[in-house]
């Protein structure tokens, strides 16, 4: 739905989904996790949180970011 909205076929992400699910075969998911929450790096974090504006979507991406966080500690 979100890629919709912005005229972006859904299909541009099955590359990096058949990564990640390549990359998962053989490790586990903590260990192949990448971004900036397992960075903790808050200034990516705070932009991403800016640009959502969906209510449901930024709580979802706080509550991930927060655990994926905790977890890298």
């Amino acid at each position: 739905n979100i890629l919709s909205k912005v005229d972006i076929k859904f299909s541009i992400l099955l590359p990096l989904i058949k990564q990640t699910i390549k990359k998962l075969e053989n490790n586990k998911a903590k260990d192949v996790q990448t971004g900036p929450a397992k960075r903790n790096d808050m200034i990516i974090i705070q932009k991403h949180l800016n640009s959502i504006l969906n209510k449901d979507i930024k709580d979802i991406y706080k509550k991930i970011s927060n655990h994926i966080i905790k977890t890298h500690e």
